[in-house]
């Protein structure tokens, strides 16, 4: 009998445990302040990294616990409406572009924070800065 329980119990713990499955962790940049990102916005639309070198788009893509999103949630969306508030066009624009990109490696559970930021773009218009930072933070953010 115990020869039949000890496999079970080794498939019940690969199970448990994941299989093995990789474990994203958000990095503290994502959520350090909007203020933090704001200011690595000003290189749009060359390519976005933050002070550790994380790019927005991975930011989102790693933010996958309600927790996470929470907090990514909040700086980001302060960070456009900053973005907005001082007419950024190309900067708000890559912040979108980045997000949209993250939203779709992660199996979509960024795309409510992704609408959020698309909210804030149009409350702007859909000037051509707005949709070059959105081309730019597509491809690179």
């Amino acid at each position: 009998m115990r020869r039949l329980l000890a496999p079970l119990a080794v498939v019940a713990l690969l199970v448990a445990t994941g299989c093995g499955e990789e474990k994203t962790v958000l990095a503290p940049a994502c959520t350090d302040s909007a203020e933090a990102i704001v200011t690595a916005l000003e290189k749009a639309p060359g390519p976005v990294t933050l002070g550790d070198g994380t790019t927005l788009s991975r930011c989102v893509d790693q933010a996958r616990s309600d927790v996470e999103l929470q907090s990514l949630g909040m700086v980001l969306t302060s960070a456009a409406e900053q973005l907005a508030e001082q007419r950024r066009m190309v900067a708000l624009g890559y912040l979108v572009g980045a997000a949209r990109r993250g939203a779709e490696h992660n199996g979509g559970v960024g795309t409510e924070l992704v609408r959020r930021l698309e909210g804030t773009g149009r409350l702007v218009g859909d000037g051509p800065d707005l949709r070059r930072g959105l081309r730019a933070g597509n491809a690179s953010g």
